[in-house]
């Protein structure tokens, strides 16, 4: 993400089990996956500067999430897909087509909408205006190709990676096993009303992830900023784990029956409810601080991928862009190994 500078990277087939959020360094990442793990699940990974600018997050099934940003102007709603492939029922992909279509319109109308994934569909070669695609795609629409389409028509959504102009190396976005067939399944959309803040969108297949398919990214030009939070939500809370300690718990206790009995020798009847009660709460909060104290920050945890691997997969890489096939593949499988090893740790 560093290298690419990309401020939010979507994720398919993370086969994850659950939901939910953690953090990754200074990076949150949000994960949508089946009860067991072992299949499907997507995710999204916010960078530093983007995380603090997360309005909300919706894990819908183990193949679509729903991650709200905050923009300068309007928030901006991600959608991360994950289709089902040929070889699934026809009921899935209805399925997922309804659910995905449930989300879009539960959403405001003036919101920035960006559907992105792995949708294994071909929308092929050819620009249709009707349903969003340019002039750049590739190769022949298929049956699922033509669902997508009807799904772009219906949305108003604008294909961004068929879009813009690039050589074919940058269209493709998934490689066969054994290197022989190309295809583009993977998309970037948005909604054909913004579509005028899209810069550019393209296939990156220099960004080696280990994987038969490539990084797709798409430069919106729009401004993210932190969100903005009430004081009461940036002060610390405090250490309540002290207490669990007989003598602070004591200390604790009789702090607050003196300072309960002051209130009750003061308090009169002109003392009105609003008066009384900003009284006890002051008076609480002051015993707290005295003798709980507040919570001391964490430090943000370090990635559990050490340095090393992180430069063999760096080398993994070049050799990939360069064509040293059997070097790539050993260094694919040491990275492998060395990942293995870290997550023990």
């Amino acid at each position: 993400m560093e290298r690419l500078k990309l401020d939010v990277l979507g994720l398919c087939e993370t086969r994850w089990s659950g939901e939910g959020h953690f953090a990754s360094g200074d990076k949150l990442v949000i994960s949508s996956g089946s009860p067991d793990g072992g299949y499907g699940g997507v995710a999204v990974v916010l960078s530093a500067a983007v995380k603090n600018s997360l309005l909300s997050y919706t894990p819908v099934s183990n193949r679509l999430l729903v991650v709200r940003i905050q923009a300068t102007h309007v928030p901006i709603t991600i959608i991360q897909v994950y289709a089902p492939t040929s070889s699934c029922a026809a009921e899935e992909i209805d399925d997922f087509y309804e659910k995905l279509q449930a989300v879009i319109d539960a959403m405001k109308s003036r919101q920035v909408c960006v559907v992105m994934g792995d949708f294994n569909a071909k929308l092929g070669l050819g620009r249709d205006f009707e349903s969003g695609v340019g002039d750049y795609g590739l190769g022949q629409r298929n049956e699922r190709g033509d669902m997508l389409a009807e799904f772009c028509r219906i949305n108003g959504l604008v294909v961004c990676n068929t879009a813009f102009q690039h050589n074919l190396r940058s269209r493709y976005t998934w490689i066969s096993p054994d290197g022989h067939t190309r295809n583009q399944i993977d998309y970037v959309m948005i909604s054909k009303s913004w579509f005028s803040s899209v810069l550019d969108s393209r296939a990156r297949p220099a960004a080696e992830c280990d994987t038969d398919h490539h990084l797709v990214t798409m430069k919106l030009r729009t401004k993210h900023f932190r969100r903005v939070r009430c004081k009461s939500m940036a002060v610390r809370p405090f250490d309540v784990t002290r207490l669990r300690n007989p003598d602070v718990s004591e200390k604790y206790s009789v702090a607050t029956e003196n300072r309960f009995s002051l209130l009750q020798d003061r308090y009169n009847e002109e003392c009105t409810p609003d008066e009384l009660w900003d009284q006890i709460q002051a008076g609480i909060t002051e015993v707290a601080e005295e003798v709980v104290g507040r919570r001391v920050r964490k430090k943000p945890p370090k990635p559990w991928i050490s340095e090393e691997v992180i430069a063999l997969a760096e080398r993994k890489r070049i050799a990939r862009c360069t064509g040293k096939d059997q070097e790539y593949n050993d260094l694919k499988l040491e990275v492998r190994r060395r990942i293995r090893c870290d997550r023990r740790k």
